[in-house]
């Protein structure tokens, strides 16, 4: 009768592997079945994606990792006590106008923006002044709803730029230094070299992940002079132009953490 059981529990137990098997499947998914792996989630997918929480689907990566993956204003409006102080998402116009306001009290004249998405330093720009980024967002008029939502933050000039991979016990971390641009992403040109990750610095990547339900991320901090350091981005699948990991051998620890999680899953069901 046990073995019965669990052979019962074990075809009870779905584990779904594609975003097309994900799409079929979704209708009869229910508590304990497993999504796995990264999906193409499009704003479509987010009221299921509600619905399937509800009954108890887990998914690895988590729903929260892969939505802040694809959403800059996501990452800022959840992460936003580790980014630079003052970080904030616009979602209109009269938020811009209130930012506006409370940046100019702050004597903060430099600023940078980043649109929701973009990748590769395509998405973020530099305003010398408060009025440069308001004469654009209003000459833009009726294109407004393209513009929004969108990250605002102080621009900290001199910031050393390190990008972090983490996956499982796998830490290794390099700076990217770019002499012609304020954008440091290798792709724009920029140099790259190995950088030894503090303890407190690692501790502080982890919180992140904590938080946002990363299960391996790719970081990006910017590191101070007066030895602050804080949150750029997060993704779980950022680029490795840099780093001493190959892609392979990162995808393979990446499955690695994947399949540990299908056999969990596949315990509990036994024991269960």
């Amino acid at each position: 009768m046990q073995g019965k059981k669990k052979e019962e529990n074990a075809i009870r137990c779905r584990v779904v592997r594609s975003y097309q098997e994900f799409r079929r499947s979704a209708a009869i998914l229910g508590e304990g079945d497993l999504v796995l792996g990264i999906l193409p989630l499009t704003l479509q997918d987010q009221p299921i994606l509600t619905v399937l929480l509800e009954r108890g689907v887990r998914f690895f990566p988590s729903v929260t990792s892969q939505l802040m993956n694809g959403s800059k204003a996501l990452q800022a409006a959840v992460l936003g006590e580790f980014m630079v102080p003052e970080t904030v998402v616009i979602h209109r116009f009269s938020h811009l106008v209130e930012a506006m306001a409370m940046f100019e009290r702050l004597g903060i004249k430099r600023v940078i923006t980043k649109r929701n998405q973009g990748d590769c330093g395509r998405g973020i720009n530099l305003w010398n002044s408060l009025e440069e980024l308001f004469n654009m967002v209003t000459w833009a008029g009726n294109m407004d709803e393209h513009l929004y939502p969108f990250v605002l933050q102080p621009f900290i000039p001199d910031a050393l730029d390190v990008r972090v991979v983490i996956v499982g016990d796998y830490v290794e971390a390099y700076e990217r230094m770019n002499p012609c641009s304020f954008r440091n992403n290798i792709y724009f040109g920029a140099e790259n070299a190995p950088y030894l990750l503090s303890g407190s610095q690692e501790e502080f990547c982890r919180k992140i992940m904590e938080k946002a339900g990363f299960p391996w991320a790719h970081i990006d901090l910017l590191l101070i002079e007066s030895g602050e350091f804080f949150l750029s981005e997060i993704a779980l699948n950022g680029g490795l132009k840099g780093a001493q990991i190959s892609q392979p051998e990162c995808n393979c620890l990446k499955e690695q953490l994947m399949q540990a999680e299908v056999e969990i899953l596949m315990k509990s069901y036994a024991n269960g």
